[in-house]
């Protein structure tokens, strides 16, 4: 029922087991490996959000599967199954930063409501220089951005919504997408 608040940095084995969580596990995975976990459950909030993490970078993700509903109620917020967002502080230009996810199912409803969200089954926003490599990630959840609060074009998706650059290799959408606002 907490975000573990501090930046996580190494590696987290789930060998297979469940967690029931009602907010993202990790507010940010640093340089991390997060694998063999399974998410349950149903999160609600005011920010950015992904069942695991709600901001990540150079991480590696392997075989995480997301059944946590999560909907998001604040403006602009990046929203994926798996994670927020991927971003870097001030990353730089000549870096490309990588992070991995293989074989990771989204099977959970997501929803915005306010601004321009980034909404994606797997990942919400890999923000500029962050390259990330897509392999074998499915979607199965519905895609929905829905409200009165909706600006601009709100960035919907089955696998990452807004993406600078990455590889998507084998991945499939099987959600429905919908958007009440004109979107990209």
């Amino acid at each position: 029922s907490a975000t573990y608040a501090e930046d996580f940095v190494g590696t987290f084995d789930g060998n297979g087991h469940t967690v029931t969580a009602t907010v993202p596990l990790f507010n940010k995975l640093k340089d991390a490996t997060v694998k063999n976990l399974k998410i349950n459950g149903n999160i609600v909030i005011g920010g950015s959000a992904g069942a695991l993490s709600a901001n990540a970078s150079k991480v590696t993700v392997n075989n995480v599967v997301n059944n946590d509903n999560i909907t998001s109620t604040s403006s602009s917020a990046y929203v994926g199954g798996i994670v927020g967002a991927c971003n870097e502080d001030g990353g730089l230009a000549y870096a490309h930063e990588y992070s991995r996810f293989t074989d990771c199912v989204n099977n959970g409803n997501i929803t915005a409501s306010n601004g321009t969200p980034r909404v994606g089954g797997i990942v919400g926003n890999a923000a500029r220089y962050q390259h990330c490599v897509y392999t074998n990630c499915v979607n199965n959840g519905n895609i929905n951005v829905v409200g009165e609060g909706l600006s601009g074009a709100p960035y919907v998706a089955g696998i990452a919504a807004s993406s600078f650059g990455g590889d998507f290799i084998n991945c499939v959408n099987n959600g429905d997408l919908y958007s009440t606002a004109g979107a990209h």
